[in-house]
């Protein structure tokens, strides 16, 4: 659906009606606008009224109050039946959301055909959208006193290791926000005691008044491929892609870049994939700038998201670093926007509104003229289809920046290799060897718990999830039962429900039991990092500080290992289980299987030595791996490109998924069966679409067809022509919101879906 917007200027002269309308977007699931009469008191505010446009309002909604957003004003309201309430009041005078917010919610919406107020309550943070004063939201920073400044630190009794840190800190920078110091490991409470001791306090500065500072120092000697990308990325504005290869050097090439568009006066936006990746990168920013880096991300609390949110929007802040949610913050002097890790799919939303915010980056970055940087050494498919065929720029780094030659890669063959516990004798052997020689190993195996299964060995009982279909998994150390699904947990059984017995085994290998079998092979400590012992971000800080120790040790972990992390002491990367992502039913299974491959392999050899990777398969024969042990992922996607354009999925294609879901099965499926009868009426409607231009697959359930207690369902649109396909669903979206079996279940339409 295109919601229509009065956004022409309505100027109040004496020849034109006194009574002026506002259309206002309230944060309710409705796809329309709502019109609102400008009361007599509040003349004086139209006298221009472009100067409406993003103004926060209160509106009478049904028997409540409500705070939206002024998307358009006209002479005339939209909706000529009934009369209009009057507006109760105007929260701000002029307007606060920038026009490129406005403009960028109205494409969300049209886009993914989501209400037009539900888009902006996604874009911007909740205490900005509730309506409270702004003027409460002063971006807060710590400084030190002057009992601070003149004391040397050696004086001073009674600090603690992190307090002194935080003094050292504030000593170099002058000042410093909360979030800029958290991602240093200093916390609120230590700053609170150093401020009851008098040597910091809290300053208010109002994101009017903050000023940019200069940027603090030089980048490293760079190789003469980071050198040239810079110079070709530099002399082009438009869409490009960094692809190098993992240890290349890509963070150093976006840093100079944007110390490029900092000294032009202007501001830059870092996405990153994952929320422990942005502490991380915080720090290894703020080393190389000394100017104003707000960072966002979910974690935050909503003041804090809203200081640093209004920070950028005001101009101020030079360097916005966040996770998806970022790519919404506006930014007046934008410069460049770099998305490091673009094939991740952290980037897509799953829910609500679910966005691309890698797609959605291209916007900003073209309507503001700037380039848009993506960075991978896995790029995805899609991305390079667009190298291919939508003109974006390539750029590649084949080597690494620290000058080691890449890993040795080789395949551990499990059809012929004796194994313990699931493990190669081959690969005990390597690992025993790595930590004799003082080095460390990374074990990946992207399954937590202790085994994915419990099975009765007498009659065949298997414990499952009472709301899914998915088995439950053992989680020994805490004695439970949990589905990773919908988080149900139950006791584990002494005996079979079933038929009694007392033979109840686990099956299969999750990092528990893995973690316990190299306890048993290994007196090196082994750090297991998974969802399940990194349950704090602090936690996982701590643990990424003693990895970085160097000291002899086994990590095993899950992929939150495999991302964006120098381990420099990790001689040797172990993959345990890989062949479930060859087989799987989701057609891009191969690409994010050798993305993945790739990634933690890439952990390997990081510091001064050649580094060594060992995949455990009974597969070792499929054409990935041939490949992959070439180091090739050019060749890996050319492959897998042309399988792509055999079977006619995308990027040669593209889809809209419409997903539906209720408690009963039926409701689900007479919704969608009601909905493909919809979409091929409006086929027959119109003779520019034809079922050679548009397939209509389904209704079928999903891969997992019953989760959290609810039946899904969906129904797959496949086009050839992107245009075609958005007017095909806009020509039938009303429709399908007043199908009578539209109440009965839940359904969302996803552009571009990752999963099914």
């Amino acid at each position: 659906m295109t919601t229509e917007l009065h956004t022409d200027s309505v100027q109040a002269t004496s020849d034109q009606p006194q009574t002026l309308y506002v259309q206002v977007a309230l944060p309710i699931p409705l796809h329309t606008l709502f019109d609102y009469r400008i009361p007599e008191k509040y003349k004086h505010l139209t006298e221009d009224t472009n100067t409406l446009m993003g103004v926060r309002v209160e509106v009478p909604f049904g028997n409540r109050k409500m705070t939206g957003f002024v998307m358009g004003v006209s002479a005339e309201p939209s909706y000529a039946g009934g009369k209009i309430r009057a507006l109760s009041n105007f929260i701000d005078e002029e307007a606060f959301v920038p026009e490129e917010v406005l403009k960028l919610a109205r494409w969300c919406s049209q886009y993914y055909f989501f209400p037009i107020g539900d888009s902006i309550a996604t874009m911007i943070p909740s205490v900005i959208r509730q309506g409270k004063s702004l003027d409460r939201y002063e971006h807060q920073r710590w400084s030190l006193t002057t009992l601070g400044e003149v004391t040397p630190l050696e004086e001073l009794k009674g600090i603690s290791g992190i307090q002194k840190t935080a003094l050292e800190l504030l000593h170099e920078h002058q000042s410093m926000s909360l979030t800029l110091l958290q991602s240093f490991k200093v916390r609120s409470s230590t700053l609170e005691a150093l401020a009851k001791k008098k040597l910091v306090e809290k300053i208010e500065i109002t994101t009017q008044e903050q000023t940019p500072d200069i940027i603090r120092s030089l980048p490293p000697q760079l190789t003469l491929e980071q050198q040239q990308v810079i110079k070709d990325i530099s002399d082009t504005q438009g869409r490009h892609l960094l692809f190098g290869v993992t240890g290349s050097g890509k963070t150093e090439v976006y840093m100079d870049l944007i110390h490029k568009v900092l000294e032009q006066g202007k501001q830059a936006l870092v996405l990153v994939p994952e929320i422990g990746l942005t502490p991380q990168t915080m720090a290894r920013f703020h080393k190389r700038f000394n100017c104003h880096i707000s960072v966002l991300h979910s974690q935050q609390s909503e003041t804090e998201r809203a200081q640093e949110w209004l920070a950028a929007a005001a101009g101020h802040a030079d360097l916005v670093i966040g996770t998806r949610s970022a790519v919404f913050t506006p930014m007046p002097r934008l410069g460049i926007i770099i998305i490091d890790e673009e094939h991740d799919q952290s980037y897509k939303q799953q829910d609500g509104m679910r966005y691309s915010a890698r797609d959605i980056a291209i916007l900003p970055a073209q309507w503001q003229k700037c380039s848009i940087v993506m960075g991978s050494a896995t790029p995805s498919l899609e991305t390079l289809y667009n190298v291919q065929h939508k003109g974006f720029l390539l750029h590649t780094m084949k080597q690494r920046a620290s000058g080691v030659t890449m890993p040795d890669l080789k395949l551990v063959d499990l059809r012929r290799e004796n194994c313990q516990q699931g493990i190669a004798h081959t690969v005990l052997e390597a690992m025993k060897k790595t930590l004799k020689q003082g080095q460390q190993v990374l074990v990946f195996l992207n399954r937590r718990g202790f085994a994915p299964a419990v099975i009765c060995n007498d009659c065949g009982w298997t414990a499952d999830c009472p709301e899914c279909d998915a088995k439950l998994t053992l989680h020994r150390g805490s004695h439970k039962l949990k589905c990773h699904h919908c988080e149900y947990t139950t006791g584990v059984p002494f005996q079979c429900p079933m038929c009694q017995s007392v033979h109840l085994n686990p099956h299969g290998k999750g990092t528990e039991r893995v973690e316990e079998t190299l306890q048993n092979h290994f007196k090196e400590p082994v750090i297991r990092v998974d969802r399940d012992t990194m349950t704090t971000q602090t936690r996982f800080n701590a643990c990424l500080d003693r990895i970085n120790t160097g000291e002899p040790m086994i990590l095993l972990g899950t992929q939150m290992l495999s991302k964006g992390h120098d381990f420099l002491g990790v001689h040797l990367v172990v993959v345990l289980d890989i062949d479930n992502g060859l087989f799987s039913s989701d057609f891009r299974a191969e690409e994010k299987t050798s993305q993945l491959l790739a990634q933690v392999g890439g952990r390997a050899g990081r510091g001064q030595k050649r580094g060594q990777v060992l995949v455990q398969t009974y597969q070792p024969d499929h054409p990935l791996f041939t490949h992959w042990v070439e180091h090739d992922y050019h060749a890996t996607s050319r492959y897998l490109l042309k399988q792509r354009q055999e079977t006619g999925l995308p990027p040669y294609s593209y889809h809209i998924l419409l997903r539906a879901e209720a408690p009963n099965s039926q409701n689900t499926r007479d919704f969608l069966l009601d909905s493909r009868d919809a979409f091929v009426n409006a086929l027959d409607q119109h003779p520019e679409l034809s079922l050679e231009d548009v397939l209509i697959l389904g209704p079928v359930n999903a891969a997992m067809e019953r989760k959290a207690g609810v039946h899904r369902y969906h129904l797959l649109l496949q086009g050839l022509d992107r245009l075609k396909l958005h007017k095909l669903v806009a020509s039938v979206f009303h429709i399908l919101i007043n199908l009578p079996t539209a109440k009965k279940v839940r359904w969302a339409l996803e552009i571009d879906p990752q999963d099914f």
